[in-house]
């Protein structure tokens, strides 16, 4: 395979053509589908542990999960490489002929390249190439970036991209998600929580303690990894009913094709609320954060309401969040009241949306792209406010 700026010949995989390669500075950028996947996802995981990148909702098998969740939608990845090295993946979806193109993870909290933390360039790379279009979709007209968090790598190459390519206009909007800083110890951010929480905590493992109902991690020992989608939707549907996100037959599909594989690699913690050392009456699901742990979704059987099932799986991921050092514990998007209750301070989700207003700088030999030299990197600011008590 040739690199840098040199013509390559496309192939043809699943009726989708491999993008020939495009280089910014020392970064080649090219484009594959789906069907290649497999050759660059053993660099996909090892660079997602060093990344800003969720462990959880920016893995290969989160995405291969959301592409069947969305068979409309037609993958697009994006790899960069630097001296023949895979340095960046940029996984998105485009939509039609439309010139657009996105990156959300189906039912993910957070969305990000994969990328080495500080690799602006590469970053920068993978979005030239991306709104550079592919052969026979054209040029990218508009390309959403979708739950960013506030350490993305995504963020900062945005913003210098927009600073240096006026033929571009930036869309900002923001979503607020609610973090626990567990930096000070168990001690100081329970003492830190309203008195009645630390009330009704006492008297819920009392309660619990008294039926013989306790709170562990499970591991695929415990709970084997292929039942657990049919356990967890058995559970969220009975309690929530016909308001659970996980009611349709495509959700329950995509939880079968992602969740065992996530929970077999540790790559997904579950908590599960155990009676008689047994009986299973609520999980709590725990995606894997750069900074922590984040509670991405729980149920429990109605009969766990009297021992307050929710706050003793959100407590018990606490402490394993404590135990493991995490610098924190995401509970992610959303503005349920229990969330506050917990809760340090909140901190934005960002969605961008670039659009292609003007031509790039053109002289006669085509679009250039500025050299990542010329670059502004602005970091993304973390914007958290305190939660009172």
């Amino acid at each position: 395979m040739q690199v840098g700026g040199e013509a390559q010949a496309l192939r043809v995989c699943d009726g989708i053509r491999r993008a020939p390669l495009r280089s910014v500075a020392d970064v080649a950028v090219e484009a594959i589908p789906l069907c290649e996947l497999p050759a660059v996802e053993p660099d996909w995981l090892r660079l997602l542990p060093v990344s800003t990148a969720d462990r959880t909702f920016c893995s290969p098998a989160w995405f291969r999960a959301t592409c069947s969740h969305h068979p409309e939608l037609q993958p697009s990845i994006h790899v960069a490489r630097r001296g023949g090295d895979v340095v960046g993946i940029l996984p998105l979806h485009r939509s039609g002929p439309e010139g657009l193109a996105r990156l959300e993870p189906s039912f993910g909290d957070s969305a990000d390249a994969i990328v080495a933390a500080g690799d602006q360039p590469a970053a920068l790379a993978l979005l030239l190439g991306a709104l550079d279009g592919e052969p026979g979709t054209g040029t990218l007209r508009r390309l959403d970036l979708c739950r960013l968090h506030p350490r993305a790598v995504l963020l900062g190459a945005v913003r210098g991209l927009v600073a240096a390519c006026p033929g571009f206009r930036l869309g900002e909007t923001r979503r607020t998600t609610y973090v626990a800083d567990l930096s000070g110890g168990g001690g100081a951010h329970l003492a830190g929580r309203s008195r009645k929480l630390g009330k009704n905590l006492r008297r819920a493992h009392r309660q619990a303690a008294s039926a013989g109902v306790e709170v562990r991690p499970l591991g695929p020992l415990d709970l084997p990894p292929a039942e657990l989608p049919l356990r967890f939707v058995e559970l969220h549907r009975a309690r929530f009913g016909a308001d659970s996100c996980f009611s349709t037959r495509e959700s329950q599909a995509f939880l079968g094709q992602v969740l065992p594989e996530l929970f077999a690699t540790g790559r997904l913690t579950v908590l599960g609320l155990v009676a008689d050392g047994a009986r299973l009456l609520g999980l709590e699901l725990l995606s894997h954060g750069p900074a922590g742990l984040g509670d991405w979704n729980g149920a429990f059987l109605p009969e766990a309401a009297v021992y307050s099932g929710g706050s003793l799986l959100i407590e018990a991921g606490l402490d394993l969040g404590f135990a493991r050092g995490d610098a924190e514990y995401d509970l992610l998007e959303g503005d349920e009241s229990y969330k506050r209750r917990w809760a340090t301070g909140t901190r934005p989700l960002t969605d961008l949306s670039i659009t292609r207003v003007g031509p790039i700088a053109v002289d006669e030999a085509g679009p250039r792209w500025p050299a990542t030299g010329a670059m502004t990197f602005t970091g993304p600011l973390m914007e958290e406010t305190r939660c009172s008590t």
